[in-house]
């Protein structure tokens, strides 16, 4: 035991003892020299008849912990481990354990169980969503702390495991009898995220009632045994959780926290199906109007489940951090809901990042959109095209820009080509007129790209109607976008990279537009002048006159990427007026 005063490797001293258990003391310490308190937790040799294990445990712990980042965990600053203790230093968290207010309180209200419940079911989520999956095995009120914010922080991972699918049985009992679940007892099973849904069940069936699970009788009843006022969606939630066979509880927390979600619908259910037993005789009539009436709300519900699994699924996957449990998350919200708009949102703002769009992430896409088959042999895109062809549309057009822009080279344009294709050829209501004009000339420029750009040759046999004549038709069509201060985003930023795209192709191939029947340099430096116009009187000059599209631009955009925007403008100014030169000079020559 350490006295108030003790210094700990040469950093941090100790204040006071601020909690005990079986097997360790915590104690909060104060950094010397930063000032800031941390908790530290001593486990003693002489003190603890299995200290071996236990110290494996708290370095499990300590490992766990350090690869977790979650605002309701704690986060491991140090392990110091010395020949007769072992000390971990963490954060400290102020305020009181579950089990505290639980003591003073004797119950906690079921609203307030139920909000608590939902933060628990967040974290375990957390948890099990890791690769591989983290199993807590030892939740209890004692272990749950609430902050002064109201949020709930999980402490003591000396009995967590990284679980892997090796199908041994665990050999060591690890929990606290009561709470454990059957298979934690060693032999019985093997603990998985089914482990920590039973302790779940038996904490919320502590805090409700007030009755410790390790104490007389030694069992769990039902909970309007105790209070006929809790609601029986409650009760059959906490039944469901602390069942013997794990196969017959809540296969994960994501179906637990769906459960916690529509807790009010399930007991209006079990309601409606005890008022029917009383009803059914002499009352079919009114029980043929009971059933229609549920039978419709019943159909809302489904829908409402429906967009909440789906609503989880992309939740879950945008956190991972696992591509195959992205991939999975994903396959599975499209096979609930193919044609839902927030699916393919998201896939395009994970997928197609913006000047980082590479050909391992179009891989990763296409491999989730081929796994969706639906029922009917479909693909999932087939379903979208014809059930909500608005979402296609702009879901083609989002893939086709990440290729046209983000993803370097001429490879991407041409791999564009079809989005776009598939964008003009749809009929939609909603989408954008302006947007599939778009989406028609980068198809076009894309064909170029194809065509003869690549090799500076005709490759496909159509250099006897298209050469770069129409190339530079299709980019100055391209480049009459107006914008304002006004304009919405979705048009500054089809501005900024339409300005780009000019910029580029102009100066990549200025000297093949010049040997171009009618195109002057003239021409090609009015068409970046819409970009970003040069002075061209003194007056101008003077007055600073600008009236072009990067002035505009400013008001939007980072410094950063107006620069960069100046320099493609300016690179490509000089790279036309080198091509004039070279080009009178090959004329005189001549």
């Amino acid at each position: 035991m350490m006295e108030t005063g003790y210094i700990i490797d040469k950093k941090y001293e100790i204040v006071k003892e601020i909690g005990r258990g079986g097997t360790s003391i915590v104690y909060l310490a104060r950094h010397r020299i930063l000032g800031n308190d941390w908790a530290v937790k001593e486990v003693c040799k002489e003190d603890c008849l299995y200290y071996d294990i236990l110290k494996q445990g708290l370095i499990r712990e300590t490992n766990i912990l350090k690869k977790l980042d979650h605002p309701n965990l704690p986060k491991i600053i140090d392990i110091i481990i010395k020949d007769d203790s072992l000390l971990i230093i963490m954060e400290y968290i102020e305020g009181k354990t579950l089990k505290q207010i639980l003591d003073m309180e004797g119950v906690i209200p079921e609203n307030q169980v139920i909000c608590w419940g939902r933060q628990i079911c967040d974290v375990l989520l957390y948890l099990h969503g890791r690769r591989p999956p983290v199993i807590y095995r030892d939740l209890k009120p004692s272990n749950i702390i609430l902050n002064s914010e109201g949020k709930l922080i999980l402490i003591d991972f000396g009995t967590a495991k990284e679980y892997r699918n090796e199908g041994q049985e665990d050999t060591v009992y690890l929990g606290t009898k009561g709470y454990a679940a059957p298979e934690q007892y060693g032999g019985i099973g093997k603990t998985d995220e089914r482990t920590d849904i039973y302790c779940f069940g038996v904490t919320v069936y502590h805090l409700l009632t007030g009755r410790s699970p390790n104490q007389p009788p030694y069992k769990i009843y039902p909970i309007r045994r105790w209070n006929p006022d809790f609601s029986p969606g409650l009760e059959s939630l906490i039944i469901k959780c602390t069942q013997e066979n794990p196969d017959e509880r809540y296969q994960s927390c994501f179906e637990l926290k769906y459960a916690l979600d529509f807790l009010e619908e399930n007991t209006n259910t079990i309601y409606h199906q005890e008022k029917r037993k009383i009803l059914l005789w002499g009352l079919l009539l009114c029980g043929m109007v009971i059933c229609f009436i549920f039978s419709f709300a019943c159909g809302r519900t489904i829908i409402q489940k429906r967009e909440h699994m789906v609503e989880q699924y992309i939740k879950q996957a945008e956190k991972s951090l696992s591509e195959e449990y992205i991939q999975e998350n994903y396959i599975n919200a499209l096979k609930i809901s193919p044609s839902s708009e927030e699916i393919y949102e998201s896939l395009l703002k994970h997928y197609v990042k913006v000047n980082d769009f590479k050909m391992e992430d179009a891989v990763y896409l296409m491999n989730i959109l081929e796994n969706s088959e639906m029922n009917d042999g479909k693909s999932v895109l087939e379903a979208l095209r014809e059930k909500n062809p608005d979402v296609y549309c702009e879901f083609c057009y989002g893939i086709g820009v990440g290729y046209f822009y983000y993803m370097d080279g001429a490879v991407g344009k041409k791999e564009a080509q079809g989005w776009f294709d598939d964008v003009c050829d749809t009929q939609a209501n909603r989408f954008s007129e302006e947007k599939k004009r778009r989406a028609s000339l980068y198809s076009t420029i894309a064909e170029y790209y194809g065509a003869f750009v690549v090799t500076g040759a005709d490759s496909s046999g159509e250099r006897e109607t298209k050469d770069y004549g129409d190339f530079f038709s299709t980019i100055c069509e391209l480049n009459q976008i107006s914008l304002n201060e006004d304009s919405p985003e979705s048009e500054v930023a089809a501005a900024y990279y339409i300005s780009k795209e000019v910029a580029v192709e102009i100066g990549n191939f200025a000297q093949y537009f010049l040997n171009t029947e009618d195109i002057t340099m003239d021409r090609l430096l009015d068409e970046i002048d819409k970009i970003s116009a040069e002075y061209h009187t003194d007056l101008e000059a003077k007055n600073g006159i600008r009236v072009d599209r990067i002035s505009v631009l400013k008001h939007f955009k980072a410094e950063e990427e107006i620069n960069q925007l100046e320099n493609l403008v300016d690179d490509a100014r000089k790279k036309v007026r080198l091509a004039a030169k070279k080009s009178e000079g090959e004329s005189l020559m001549g």
